[in-house]
């Protein structure tokens, strides 16, 4: 197998654990209202709006 396909599998398997990490992690630390939260945020948004949604939602939970 030539070095850059074995690259290319290496990077598709890295893809793969961190994808089902990042799963299992949200699976087990975030609540259904952070869930939502995060399902409503507008792709679009700018940089620092986004910085200020989760930073009040933050905020929000330890009140």
């Amino acid at each position: 197998m030539a070095a850059s396909t074995q690259n290319q599998l290496t990077d598709i398997e890295f893809l793969r654990a961190f994808v089902r990490a990042n799963n299992a992690i949200e699976g087990v630390v975030l609540s259904e209202k952070d869930k939502l939260f995060m399902d409503n945020i507008d792709p679009k948004i700018d940089k620092q709006a986004f910085k200020e949604l989760v930073l009040n939602h933050i905020r929000s939970k330890r009140s």
